[in-house]
């Protein structure tokens, strides 16, 4: 006679896109304090020039990673983290509006823009 499975409570997963090493290394920090086994930590590699990031390249990134996970990983909560000293308004605009037609939340080191808000 087989074994009925015990019904374990439902885990959403959440995906942090990350413009550095540092903001991987914190929010790896918080996962590990805080045990949390279904948050998972990425740090795209993007060339950099000396310019500098961009938000838009980021969010696009991260877009692109969410799309290209398995139906059994796919993220319920998309964050993507940035710093916005180098963004000009224009530009912050358009990045908010990418993340909000994409259903992701921006985290900047000012203010968390969420999907929807």
């Amino acid at each position: 006679m087989p074994r009925k499975s015990r019904k374990m409570p439902y885990k959403k997963i959440i995906a942090i896109y990350c413009e550095g090493e540092s903001e991987k290394a914190y929010f790896k920090m918080l996962k590990r304090k805080y045990h949390a086994a279904n948050v998972h930590v990425h740090s795209p590699k993007l060339v950099i020039t000396s310019v500098g990031l961009s938000g838009m390249s980021l969010l696009k990134k991260a877009f692109q990673k969410v799309q290209r996970l398995k139906s059994n990983e796919q993220a319920e909560e998309v964050y993507v983290v940035f710093d916005r000293d180098s963004l000009g308004p224009s530009e912050i605009a358009d990045c908010r509006r990418f993340a909000m037609q994409h259903n992701m939340s921006i985290i900047s080191q000012m203010s968390i823009l969420k999907s929807g808000s």
